[in-house]
Parts: structure tokens; C-alpha cells; sequence
């Protein structure tokens, strides 16, 4: 019921974020990469998701979704990038095309192309969609395009969106 609820309340900020960016979103693509020894398969889809530990997204896509402590690393930036982020504690340019948010208490909201987003947070629910890839490390569940849940990988995994 929670992850419902979680996912019902990033919705809106999500298509608000997709319209905004029009279809470029949807029909960009990022290649296959090797990391780790592990390949990052990339798919077009959603992902909704709720716990904790680490999240990577990397791709073309929109997230929504709200914390309750941690740290948000935005990588990528472009003029195109969308970044809404509140109740944060301090706001970091690492680079010219990287911010960092740290001790995010609220919600937040990152579309753009071949971007990467990183979280890290003791409470964390998202939905992301577009072109590809998640990484996920910790506790929690996730859902695929609607489909069954499945728990977090608690050693972290790369699944396709």
C-alpha cells in the first residue's frame, strides 16, 4: 500500500517533467557499458521502487520521488536537464555539469539525456522512466513496467527500465 501510495504522488511531477522534455526523452538510447565486470543492459520502461541504500539511474529518463536523509549527485547537466530538488541542507556544483545535494529531506524531480542520477538515502521511493539502465544496492522493492515486485539486490545489481 505504501509503495502505491509512494508511486501515486510522484506521478504528477513525473509527467510534468516528460511533457515538458517532449518525446527526446523516450527515444534517446545509451550504449551498453561495462562496469565492474557486470554489463548495464539498457531498456525504455519504468521503474518504481521504495527503500534503502543506493540508486543509480543513467540514461535519458525523468525520476520523481522523495527522501528522507541522504545525498542526490546529478550528473550531466545540460541547458535541456530539468532539476526541481526541495528540503535540502547544502547544494554543491562539483562541476560544470555535476551538483550535489546533501541532506535531502523532501522531494525531488531530475529529467534529462544521457544523464546519471545517484542516491543515496536511509529512505528513499522513486519512479523513473525512459531509456535506461538502475542500479539498486540495499533494501527495499521495485517494480518493473507494473509488473511483480522484486526485492532490492542486497550486494546491487544493474536492471534494465
Amino acid at each position: 500500500m505504501r509503495l502505491r501510495q509512494a508511486l501515486r504522488a510522484a506521478a504528477l511531477p513525473a509527467a510534468l517533467a516528460l511533457t515538458l522534455l517532449g518525446s527526446s526523452v523516450a527515444a534517446a538510447t545509451e550504449p551498453t557499458a561495462a562496469v565492474t565486470g557486470a554489463t548495464i543492459v539498457s531498456g525504455t520502461g519504468r521503474i518504481a521502487a521504495a527503500g534503502a541504500g543506493v540508486v543509480r539511474v543513467r540514461g535519458s529518463f525523468t525520476i520523481s520521488g522523495a527522501m528522507n536523509g541522504g545525498s542526490l549527485l546529478v550528473d550531466g547537466i545540460a541547458r535541456t536537464t530539468a532539476i526541481r530538488v526541495t528540503g535540502w541542507t547544502s547544494k554543491t556544483r562539483v562541476d560544470a555539469d555535476t551538483l550535489l545535494y546533501r541532506g535531502v529531506r523532501g522531494t525531488f524531480t531530475v529529467a534529462g539525456r544521457t544523464i546519471r542520477v545517484t542516491i543515496s538515502s536511509p529512505q528513499v521511493r522513486f519512479v523513473a522512466y525512459g531509456t535506461g539502465a538502475a542500479y539498486l544496492r540495499g533494501v527495499g522493492v521495485y517494480r518493473i513496467d507494473g509488473g511483480s515486485s522484486h526485492a532490492w539486490p542486497g550486494a546491487g545489481a544493474w536492471v534494465a527500465l
